[in-house]
């Protein structure tokens, strides 16, 4: 029997497949707001729950596990101390229809809660175009025109980092 096989919760995020124009500047921005995502408290979370209905299983030891550079949140379930292997936990239905019905979608309200009070920056609210990041700070790229002069490019708007509602569970 292996040990300390888990089960994954892959979510996708307001920022998901969302990257910055040059690679440098998305490199700069993830090592940032991974900063942001532990001073709230999703870095480094973690909890343990009991779940009901699922039999032979006694405890979930649920942690985050990544936020890479996709933008997707990765959490992991280790369970029962890590003592079933990969085949008896994709085999076991009950235990992720479970997690993929209750404690998923539970996580989310937690993680929402987390970041209300963060938010970016984004071109009409969904992309990072025609914005640069340096130095921990958005910068917003300029047109010109003689008729205008220099004028922002697209509209920015502050947009609610969250987790969203969609996610996969899998072994």
């Amino acid at each position: 029997m292996s040990r300390a096989d888990y089960v994954s919760i892959k979510y996708k995020t307001t920022i998901s497949d969302v990257y910055f124009a040059s690679d440098e500047d998305s490199e700069r921005f993830d090592d940032w707001f991974i900063g942001v995502l532990t001073e709230v408290g999703i870095m480094g979370y973690s909890t343990v729950i009991t779940p009901q209905g699922v039999p032979g299983i006694s405890k979930l030891e649920i942690s985050v596990d990544s936020f890479d550079y996709t933008h997707y949140l990765e959490m992991r379930v280790l369970v029962d101390d890590g003592v079933y292997s990969y085949d008896e936990l994709a085999d076991n239905d009950v235990l992720l229809d479970y997690i993929d019905r209750v404690v998923a979608p539970d996580l989310i309200q937690e993680f929402d809660a987390l970041l209300t009070n963060v938010s970016l920056p984004m071109h009409n609210g969904t992309s990072f175009r025609n914005l640069k990041f340096d130095n921990e700070d958005f910068y917003c790229l300029l047109g010109y025109s003689e008729k205008h002069d220099f004028f922002p490019i697209g509209a920015i708007k502050n947009t609610p980092f969250l987790v969203e509602d969609d996610y996969e569970v899998y072994v």
